[in-house]
């Protein structure tokens, strides 16, 4: 039995290596299979509502100021500086979308939905290559119905473009280590111009797309040198590494990353940089992270527990064998994998998650799959094949399981976008803030610099700047900061604790600093407000009560001057427009 497990294995390499032309008439079947599924997966659990993070109204404004302007700015910032954290290509994607006449974030929505397409595809060609076209689909269509494959597939963030234009990259560096006979060999030497160039082209996208591509970037160079193609490597790091150095140069100029990446946490930068001994604790912690929660449950959907743990695990070691026996002979994907996954573990805890580890599915997957199969071959008919589906339906259960939550979950959210507006599903405190967005548009001078949690989607709702407020506990600081930016007003809402924290922190130390606006909400609860910031002049000390444990703060309705003497006409938060892409007047 074990000497039929060893011949099986030692021919196996010749059965799958290349593409023959059996294989290559098969493909339109497989690929056409792999894409129908993959399709119907991510339509069914199509997502109409707008994100409640930052980032996708950040997109949209860059794509907005790339069209308005013909500049690439932080419209949403006080002074509008230019823009040095994200690389241009999402936003140019999505400015595309726009021209074509995208203006609501349902239709925004088509790019990061035909680069997860592009995506699976991509990974199924570079399987495909390297194991032939059923190892390919079963790669190709875990990674499709993995949760957090479908989770970014509806929402307008660059991990669907940097996923595709990854793989695409791998897969085209595989063919041209595929085509090119070994050195010993006296056949002809094919062409690989072509391939090399659709490699390149997409590493340079995958990088322009999110500074984590240097990795890609690095491991094509290194790649080429290994294979001695001297020109190829130069020509790369003459085209991409120009365009690289330019965006590099820019970038320092706000060295938002840099200055972010060395802190504790960014979102509380009065904790203070990591120390030696914290960045070492920081990859301890993001690889137990990333090995026991955020990779399986990616991939499964399932709720952090015991079983997720085991998942995780059993995947990482199996992926990690495989990898060791494909370096034998390494293609890029061998030195991306370690590179791509030493850059996410040395970043900050708060920014780790499944969708920066989205690079790694198809990857990790492969290797693992390799391993599975080579050791299901040492096995008896029909163990091998029961062996290997009982590996694929662990995976592939609970990840149907979790897309048919998302299914529901996605034509509720949707029935409620159509009638209530696209931040209906996130729940009457993310509607408030909307709400008091839309109102400052209307209400608020053209001059008005707002203080807020969440500033990118403020603009986009209002058009107005804003600037994150001081997530400090030290009033003075706090109040300084407002006057450093030009800041008169703050909103204080309950998306999460940190208003909570530190507006009203502000509020019980230099309540007389403040005025009241407006409120949002129903007036039975605590309600989002919008507070005026008294100019120094004019701060006085204010009145605080304590009763029953609660303190309160008399505050002063604000003087007439901090608002519109004739109110825009107010828009309405029930539309699925986007304010910013169909003008605030």
């Amino acid at each position: 039995m074990a000497k039929k497990g060893r011949n099986k294995e030692r021919a196996e390499p010749k059965a799958t290596a290349g593409a023959t032309e059996s294989a290559a008439r098969r493909l339109p079947l497989w690929g056409i299979g792999v894409l129908v599924l993959q399709l119907a997966l991510m339509l069914t659990a199509f997502n109409r509502a707008a994100h409640n993070g930052g980032d996708t109204a950040g997109y949209v404004t860059l794509a907005h100021s790339m069209l308005d302007r013909g500049t690439y700015q932080d419209l949403w910032q006080p002074g509008q500086p230019p823009h040095t954290k994200y690389p241009p290509v999402f936003p140019a994607l999505l400015a595309i979308a726009i021209t074509l006449g995208a203006k609501t974030w349902a239709a925004l929505k088509v790019v990061p939905a035909l680069f997860t397409t592009l995506s699976v595809m991509a990974a199924y060609m570079w399987v495909r290559q390297r194991r032939g076209d059923p190892f390919g689909a079963i790669v190709a269509l875990l990674v499709a119905a993995s949760n957090a494959v479908l989770w970014a597939s509806h929402w307008e963030l660059s991990d669907p473009p940097f996923v595709a234009l990854t793989f695409v990259a791998l897969w085209a560096y595989d063919r041209v280590r595929v085509l090119t006979p070994p050195p010993d060999s006296s056949a002809p030497r094919p062409d690989t111009r072509l391939w090399l160039a659709l490699g390149a082209v997409a590493t340079g996208l995958a990088y322009f797309t999110r500074e984590a591509g240097l990795p890609l970037l690095v491991a094509a160079g290194i790649w080429l040198l290994l294979q001695k193609r001297w020109r190829a490597a130069a020509a790369m790091a003459g085209g991409i590494g120009a365009f690289a150095l330019v965006w590099s140069l820019r970038a320092n100029q706000g060295a938002q990353y840099m200055s972010e990446f060395w802190m504790i946490n960014p979102y509380e930068p009065d904790l203070g940089r990591v120390s030696f001994g914290g960045l070492a604790a920081r990859v301890a912690q993001n690889a137990l992270g990333y090995v026991t929660r955020y990779v399986p449950v990616g991939f499964t959907g399932l709720r952090f527990g015991v079983p997720v743990m085991l998942i995780g695990i059993a995947l990482f070691v199996l992926a990690v064998w495989g990898w060791v026996r494909r370096l034998k002979s390494p293609g890029v994907a061998e030195l991306f994998v370690p590179m791509y996954l030493g850059l996410i573990l040395l970043w900050p805890q708060v920014w780790s998650g499944d969708r920066f580890a989205l690079p790694l599915f198809p990857l990790l997957l492969f290797y693992a799959g390799e391993v599975v199969v080579q050791q299901a071959q040492r096995l008896t008919d029909p163990l091998p094949k029961v062996a290997i589906g009982l590996t694929v339906a662990v995976l592939a259960i609970p990840a149907l399981g979790a897309w048919t939550r998302e299914v529901r979950l996605a034509a509720g959210c949707s029935s409620m976008v159509r009638t209530d507006g696209s931040f209906a599903c996130w729940g009457p405190r993310t509607n408030e803030f909307v709400e008091a967005a839309l109102w400052s548009g209307a209400h608020l001078p053209d001059s008005a610099i707002v203080l807020t949690r969440k500033p990118r989607i403020f603009y986009v709702e209002s058009g107005l700047p804003s600037e994150t407020f001081r997530f400090t506990k030290d009033s003075e600081r706090f109040l300084a900061f407002a006057d450093s930016v030009g800041a008169r007003y703050v909103l204080m809402d309950y998306l999460d604790d940190a208003a909570s924290v530190y507006i009203a922190e502000a509020l019980i130390k230099k309540g007389g600093s403040f005025c009241s606006l407006q409120g949002f909400g129903p007036p039975d609860k605590p309600q989002t407000t919008m507070l005026g910031i008294m100019p120094p002049e004019n701060r006085i000390e204010a009145e605080v009560r304590e009763e029953n444990g609660q303190v309160s703060v008399a505050m002063k309705r604000c003087p007439p001057e901090l608002t519109r003497p004739t109110p825009l006409t107010e828009r309405s938060g029930r539309t699925e427009q986007i304010p910013l892409l169909v003008g605030f007047r």
